[in-house]
């Protein structure tokens, strides 16, 4: 099961990680997971590899951090399932190379951008592929970020919220799940299936289990 959960910050995604088939490899783009392991999944076999490096001036240190990323993917053999929190912050990280080696300050056109998404293409593919050889569960997490159209005074305006994944990474996958609180409940909408579109109750309730179910 090769799975995208898409959400705003704070709704889930990480929680559900931990309810996949254990043992879990973790990849941690902002060192947060322990928290969440601790808080509900201390009984469980996890293993948590923490990406995100600094400068000694304590800034993000986006290469050191993509060469983390690249070891760990290195070990996710004998693992039930592989997590992968955060992968819009890879494709940040991804431009930060990409500036660097065409000595630039920001990606600009679309032709940029493509070479950028090919950085982080190259390093999930791979991972992607792997998994579905060995028969592991890949489970990434993609906040949602403004989205933005062009008038034809070729101003910028906000239009909205998508994932971070836009389209460099969705066509790739299994599944794509958007989670979303909607108080009282959690509710798990699924976009794209082997089985089609969903919407699920997980209020209080695994994600895996209730995929499982519903023969995803």
């Amino acid at each position: 099961m090769i799975v995208i959960l898409s959400k705003e910050p704070g709704q889930g995604g990480s929680y559900q990680i931990g309810t996949w088939e254990e043992p879990i490899f973790w990849v941690d783009m902002e060192n947060r997971v322990k928290r969440t392991v601790d808080a509900y999944y201390s009984d469980k076999l996890i293993t948590i590899k923490q990406c995100l490096a600094y400068t000694k001036d304590f800034k993000e240190d986006h290469i050191k951090t993509l060469e983390n990323v690249e070891d760990a993917l290195k070990n996710i053999s004998g693992f039930a399932t592989v997590g992968f929190d955060g992968i819009g912050d890879l494709r940040d990280i991804a431009h930060t190379k990409w500036c660097l080696k065409n000595k630039r300050k920001h990606a600009v056109n679309p032709g940029d951008w493509e070479e950028v998404n090919e950085v982080v293409r190259e390093l999930l593919f791979p991972l992607i592929n792997q998994c579905r050889v060995q028969g592991l569960h890949l489970v990434m997490t993609a906040q949602f970020k403004d989205d933005y159209t062009t008038n034809s005074k070729g101003e910028s305006n906000k239009s909205g919220r998508i994932p971070s994944l836009k389209e460099w990474m969705s066509y790739n996958v299994d599944t794509l799940i958007t989670l979303r609180y909607e108080k009282p409940k959690y509710k798990a909408i699924i976009t794209k299936s082997l089985i089609g579109c969903h919407e699920l109750d997980v209020t209080g309730k695994s994600l895996y289990d209730e995929l499982l179910l519903l023969g995803v």
